[in-house]
């Protein structure tokens, strides 16, 4: 695997950020469907803690 997988001027976006983001993302997304389907209501906070948990 490279290590950096394309440039946005002069800033490198890297692999291993771009597997472990979308890693937190596919995560949130199973968790809010696991959720869903448990039905006690508490998936709208799923996005909430992915999106925070994503971007730091």
């Amino acid at each position: 695997m490279h290590q950096f997988l394309f440039y946005i001027g002069d800033f490198p976006i890297r692999s291993y950020g771009v597997v472990l983001s979308l890693s937190i993302f596919l995560a949130t997304g199973v968790g809010y469907f696991m959720a869903k389907v448990d039905g006690r209501g508490y998936e709208k906070f799923l996005i909430d803690i992915g999106l925070i948990g994503g971007l730091l």
